[in-house]
């Protein structure tokens, strides 16, 4: 914001992706107007495919909202309902913080990650974090990967897409066995053949600061593993450039022995090869900046085996946070990890999340609207949804209960609407596709 007008800069590419992951996400800007006078300003999540812009869903779409809300400048972005909100003055929002309680195991190898996607909502930043002793070191972390989850991030008329990354024949997204949201990669491997089952992220992985030419080497993989009569799983990290192809060589991130195990989360530390000191020419070309992972899932001993892969992340780690002092993290922010070092034993933290709320939220705008199903062999009986600034065209989560007070939540819908006042859900099996949709009346109330 420069003079009380807010400028949007660096909105993304509208059309034309490039080689680097951060140039596939991006923003349209949505400014409200009253004849000369700006109501309010927001953005819209989009995701780069096939020369389009398509808008944004899934959890990446919250992630991406809270990392420009973090380097924004003399200005409040913040996610709420799926858009960045953009505010000038302290009025134009409120905050909410909540706060938890976690235990923290620490092992022989004196460390251990907190995976606060587990626990936080969508729209929540880390504020603060204490520890009920002393000796703990925590790191906040961000994952530079941001496509580990294997879950559809556009909205368009193809489901169960993981465009990021190279799998063939032997896997694929499986809906049965997501460790959290609704998908996961399945690797599948029989013992009959030699050839391993590998699947690679499309794109380099680039560090934090690279661009600004201070990189932040300091990372590690973490993940979600559960195997079915599994053989050996390997994870490569193959160290690049960050632009030409220039490579500084490879490191066996994990492995695992196979076998049967439910959900297990892995973590392990890698090693980008330092700056060479004496290094000539463009760093973006000719120094380690950057990686690229291949999964690789070896024969069973014997019949088939399966490995489901969920929520995996390249985490970059940064500044020390001292827990007896409260430390306060300047909020919204993408931090979705903590690196907790001491010596083995059991700690308790607390964690204050933080969550932004636009006043426009509460201020009554459009109608208030009851929806009730016209097909008499459906089970939902009513939709209902708080009124807000947001129309019922830009819903992203619709709560459904039905007579039995069982509660069904659809994100994402996508809304086809015949006439004004009824419309219609694309509605999807756990197999991904698409079944009997309903047809819902809407009356104002």
């Amino acid at each position: 914001m420069y003079k009380g007008v807010i400028i949007a800069h660096s909105l993304g590419n509208l059309f034309f992706d490039q080689l680097r992951l951060e140039t596939m996400l991006g923003l349209l800007v949505v400014v409200d107007m009253q004849g000369n006078q700006v109501r309010q300003v927001c953005g819209i999540p989009v995701y780069i495919e096939d020369y389009q812009a398509k808008p944004m869903c899934g959890s990446i779409r919250s992630v991406f909202l809270r990392r420009i809300g973090e380097f924004s400048r003399n200005v409040r972005v913040f996610p709420y309902a799926d858009r960045a909100w953009i505010s000038k003055n302290l009025d134009q929002y409120t905050f909410t913080d909540r706060y938890i309680e976690i235990p923290v195991v620490i092992g022989t190898n004196k460390w251990n990650v907190v995976d606060l996607r587990t626990i936080s909502l969508p729209e929540e930043a880390l504020y603060c974090v204490t520890a009920n002793t002393i000796g703990l070191n925590i790191r906040p972390g961000r994952d530079q990967m941001w496509f580990g989850d294997f879950e559809d991030v556009d909205v368009d008329d193809i489901q169960g897409e993981a465009s990021r990354w190279y799998y063939g024949s032997q896997s694929t997204l499986s809906l049965r066995f997501p460790f959290r949201g609704i998908s996961s990669l399945c690797m599948r491997r029989s013992s009959s053949t030699n050839i391993t089952t590998a699947v690679m992220f499309r794109n380099r992985i680039r560090v934090m600061g690279d661009a600004i030419n201070k990189p932040n080497k300091d990372i590690s993989l973490l993940g979600y593993l559960k195997g079915e009569n599994a053989g050996k799983l390997t994870i490569i990290a193959e160290y690049w450039a960050s632009e030409g192809s220039n490579t500084f060589g490879r490191e066996l991130a994990y492995e695992h022995p196979g076998g049967t195990f439910n959900w297990v989360q892995f973590t392990s530390d890698l090693h980008m090869p330092p700056d060479d000191p004496e290094m000539t020419g463009d760093p973006a070309t000719n120094a380690p900046r950057a990686l690229r992972l291949t999964i690789s899932h070896h024969p069973p001993a014997t019949g088939v085996g399966y490995y489901w892969l969920d929520e995996l992340a390249i985490i970059n780690w940064e500044e020390n946070l001292n827990p007896m002092c409260k430390p306060i993290l300047k909020t919204p922010h993408e931090r979705n990890f903590l690196r907790v070092e001491g010596e083995p034993g059991v700690y308790k933290l607390g964690l204050t999340f933080r969550s932004y709320r636009p006043i426009q939220a509460d201020c009554g705008h459009g109608p208030h609207f009851s929806f009730e199903t016209m097909s008499l062999d459906q089970s939902t009986e009513k939709i209902v949804f708080k009124p807000t600034a947001v129309g019922l065209s830009d819903t992203q989560c619709i709560v459904i209960h039905n007579r039995g007070n069982q509660v069904l939540i659809i994100s994402n819908p996508v809304i086809y609407p015949p006439e004004a006042n009824m419309f219609r859900i694309r509605w999807l099996t756990m197999q991904g596709s698409e079944i009997n949709t309903p047809v819902f009346k809407c009356t104002s109330q």
